[in-house]
């Protein structure tokens, strides 16, 4: 079952602030920049019952050339969080991934477990499709 979104924006808000203090971690830090991000860019937190529309309406991606970075909070992971990576997709870019078969109220941990290891989805009210990407950052 889906988190309630004002249940869902309190353990974002939470799952930001322990990635924030995370991010002051060398490890963390090196680990991130070992999967693209930089110094600087922009990440938006989610935790794993969040609506992908209420996770992709927090992303800017001007500020990110275009690439957005997504953490997940999750305990279970040695670093305590999934990333993925979204840009839009556009249909020049050749052998176009497999589209994401989700309901339109599909949860930010149900994009991240059908992303095998990128894939195309279209969140509900969005105007184009995105193209996410399964990053794994190294422990």
């Amino acid at each position: 079952m889906l988190a309630e979104r004002g249940d869902a924006a309190a353990e974002t808000f939470a799952a930001g602030f322990e990635f924030a203090h995370r991010l002051r971690e060398p490890g963390l830090r090196q680990a991130l920049n070992r999967i693209g991000w930089a110094s600087g860019q922009h990440v938006v937190m989610a935790v794993e019952d969040e609506p992908v529309v209420d996770v992709v309406s927090r992303v800017e991606f001007d500020d990110t050339d275009g690439r957005a970075y997504i953490a997940i909070h999750d305990k279970n992971e040695p670093r305590d969080f999934r990333f993925l990576v979204a840009r839009m997709a556009h249909t020049e870019d050749g052998d176009a991934p497999e589209t994401i078969r989700l309901g339109p109220e599909a949860s930010i941990g149900m994009l991240y477990a059908a992303v095998s290891p990128c894939g195309t989805y279209v969140p509900s009210h969005w105007p184009q499709p995105l193209l996410f990407e399964r990053i794994t950052a190294p422990a």
